[in-house]
């Protein structure tokens, strides 16, 4: 995986947690809905429910669990960029990551699937970990990887799950990707017609590749985005 130093200038926002969600603000106070807040939003109710079946307790034990999975292993794919991009993969980095992982093994092997993924198939690394928002959508966001995937400017998402996922389920994968896609449009005037999630489970050596054009998932987020927005000013006249 021959890798080129990032090119894409960072432009970060203020990021602003609340009960509920995520703000981003810039430098002149235009403030942006999280990416994942906005799409959340529409399975409010199914979350709602399956909190109630399996109890509060519990699922926020599981929610937990999954999150902080889903950090690590996040980290653990940056810093394998990040060394890539500047020694070719190291083997410093490789014996930390041996270390760190020695007592996980579930860990181990999805970061592992993960990172054999990517040597097939990333060249080029614009950016990693890359802040990005749109005045048009309103919406801002961190995009995993901007790189070149098979020869083609992708944006890339990295994803854990405890099991497979069926292509259905994960339409907000796609609609996410696609943010993103339009956002780095916006920004870096940066055309990109292919999204790749990559979603790794304790199940399998190899993840789940999942590759989609924006372009087919665009009038969707547009629709999704004007119906949220509608909401939201009638919410914001009623309280």
């Amino acid at each position: 995986m021959g890798m080129h130093n990032c090119l894409v200038e960072e432009k970060r926002l203020e990021q602003i947690n609340f009960n509920g969600g995520r703000l981003y603000r810039d430098k002149s106070g235009i403030e942006y809905t999280s990416v994942t807040s906005f799409l959340g939003s529409f399975n409010k109710d199914a979350i709602d429910s399956w909190r109630r079946s399996v109890g509060e307790e519990a699922a926020n034990r599981i929610s937990g669990k999954a999150a902080r999975l889903g950090t690590r292993i996040h980290a653990y794919c940056e810093s394998f960029l990040q060394d890539s991009i500047s020694k070719q993969y190291s083997l410093p980095l490789e014996n930390k990551l041996k270390n760190t992982l020695r007592e996980n093994p579930t860990e181990m092997n999805m970061f592992y699937s993960l990172r054999n993924r990517m040597q097939e198939s990333v060249t080029n690394v614009y950016g990693i970990e890359i802040p990005l928002h749109s005045r048009t959508l309103g919406l801002a966001g961190t995009a995993d990887l901007f790189c070149k995937w098979d020869g083609e400017p992708t944006i890339v998402d990295f994803k854990t799950s405890r099991r497979k996922k069926k292509k259905e389920w994960i339409e907000n994968y796609f609609l996410q990707g696609t943010a993103y896609a339009m956002m780095a449009r916006e920004m870096y005037n940066t055309d990109i017609y292919q999204i790749v999630i990559i979603i790794a489970n304790p199940e399998d050596s190899y993840p789940q590749t999942f590759i989609e054009n924006p372009e087919n998932w665009k009038e969707k987020l547009l629709t999704m985005k004007s119906e949220y927005d509608s909401i939201n000013s009638v919410n914001r006249r009623l309280f």
